[in-house]
């Protein structure tokens, strides 16, 4: 006893010792810059949406698959620095919340100044002026608009928080706006007739171009004086870093870097979005980019099971805790299932992915971040079938385990909760089936699943309506056929009843 007591007071004075070294050989950083190099890793925020600046190429894996001008600019503002590059996706107008929170380091996505973003983050020297110089519209191929004021009265979309939305607001008072987060979601509604127009920058507009031949870019521009240039966006009181990042930038335009990046971009962008095909369809699509999709299925095969496995588990201490006679415990339960249940599953993942940070600013991925949510809100449901199952459980077998002596605890885990369990397996089966359908959310995060390849190959092809039919075709395929099981099942159990 003396010795162990002893080794552990050794391993308590090494771990101390250890620590005031680290410390002292270690100082804390004073400001993000300095977190950034002793981190060794630049987290970027981007919307992999927007080529040739920032898009994805569903060939690649992991951070390879992220390319664009402006990740080649992020690369080369991380070499400077002398750390790594680490690209994290995000819709669009989200972004600058993020890097205000400081989720991330600095943000590109072809972000321009404007006085309400200036209040919360701070703005780059620019970095390329040619997207800002030509602002115009994509339009139907037999759209009649000669000039901004044949615009009044007709609808125009526009990616909300972009220099778009200004311009539209500024030079298009008689026109009614609609706001989408991607401009994919622009082009499908022109293509419906939703729309008359969508605002895009000529660059951007060129790319929906190829694989939608019924679209095209109207010849009426906005009236651009002054181009304001594409800026990174970080957040504000950190000098350091704003000089740090200034100093990549102008490096990069005296070399003609960034034209040169645009330029292969371009090429890149038109190569990954060719489908080799006159008029491309679904089934052109999916030849091309079953490979994505497949790894979407088996995304959110995988995201599904992990939450409702541990959904499960949750649930069943939170029923347990509701039907508790300890007066805490009731309440606490009764507590998180009734908030869970008042509040949109949306509004939960937000919480968790941007109040989280607060609290782990560097240690807990988006992806986890997006399980814990999906886990905190399945926990909820499945605890209210639990507590059904458990009640739907004859009295006279809490009578019978009562007589045997059993304590509570043993009765209900020896008696009580397999034959719970046993009632509630087709609900649990279509807890199951609702979050393969749930899961979809967590493609606002970019998470790995079938919303997510859609978001992936619509971004590539500009072809998002035939994206979206893939998606749901295996969407049913998987519910009906998980439906089919729980039937199945259900009946089995049926007859062994009886």
């Amino acid at each position: 006893m003396k010795k162990l007591l002893l080794s552990l007071i050794m391993v308590l004075v090494l771990t101390a010792c250890g620590a005031n070294t680290t410390s002292t050989e270690t100082a804390p950083p004073q400001n993000m810059l300095e977190e950034i190099q002793q981190r060794g890793e630049l987290i970027v925020g981007t919307s992999p949406d927007y080529a040739p600046f920032e898009f994805i190429d569903p060939s690649k894996l992991g951070q390879d698959q992220y390319v664009g001008a402006d990740i080649d600019l992020a690369q080369q503002i991380a070499d400077d620095l002398g750390v790594k590059l680490t690209v994290k996706a995000m819709n669009f107008d989200d972004i600058p919340t993020a890097v205000k929170e400081r989720k991330f380091d600095i943000g590109l996505s072809g972000f321009t100044y404007t006085d309400d973003r200036a209040k919360v983050i701070q703005f780059s020297e620019p970095y390329d002026n040619s997207e800002s110089l030509c602002q115009g519209f994509l339009v139907r191929s037999d759209n009649t608009f000669t000039s901004l004021d044949d615009f009044n009265n007709a609808t125009v979309t526009v990616q909300n928080g972009s220099v778009q939305q200004q311009y539209t607001e500024q030079q298009l008072p008689g026109a009614n706006v609609r706001f989408v987060t991607a401009l994919e979601d622009g082009a499908l509604e022109l293509k419906a007739g939703k729309t008359d127009a969508v605002a895009v920058s000529c660059k951007s507009g060129e790319g929906f171009l190829a694989n939608n031949p019924e679209l095209k870019l109207s010849d009426t521009l906005f009236a651009v004086s002054d181009a304001i240039g594409t800026m990174v966006i970080m957040p504000l009181g950190e000098p350091e870093l704003l000089e740090a990042v200034n100093t990549s930038i102008i490096a990069v335009k005296d070399a003609g870097l960034y034209t040169q990046w645009l330029s292969d971009a371009k090429a890149l962008s038109a190569q990954v979005g060719e489908l080799g095909a006159a008029k491309p369809n679904v089934f052109t699509l999916l030849g091309a980019y079953g490979n994505v999709f497949w790894q979407g299925t088996l995304g959110t095969i995988w995201l599904s099971l992990i939450v409702v496995f541990f959904g499960t588990i949750g649930g069943a201490v939170l029923a347990l805790a509701k039907m508790s006679k300890f007066k805490p415990l009731q309440w606490f339960a009764t507590a998180y299932i009734e908030l869970v249940r008042g509040t949109p599953i949306l509004l939960q993942l937000y919480l968790f992915v941007f109040g989280g940070a607060q609290f782990f600013p560097n240690g807990i991925s988006d992806q986890m971040w997006v399980i814990f949510a999906l886990i905190f809100n399945s926990s909820a449901y499945v605890a209210e079938i639990f507590r059904a199952g458990i009640q739907a459980v004859d009295k006279g077998q809490f009578e019978a385990a009562k007589s045997l002596g059993l304590s509570d605890r043993n009765m209900m885990i020896k008696v009580i909760m397999p034959q719970a369990v046993k009632n509630i397996l087709p609900a649990l089966g279509n807890e199951f089936i609702t979050m393969i359908k749930e899961t979809s959310l967590a493609s606002i995060f970019f998470i790995n699943s079938l919303m997510t390849s859609q978001s992936i190959v619509s971004a590539a092809t500009h072809m998002k309506l035939e994206a979206l039919m893939i998606v749901g075709v295996i969407y049913f395929i998987l519910t009906f056929s998980l439906s089919k099981v729980v039937q199945y099942f259900e009946k089995k159990g049926q007859t062994n009843h009886d």
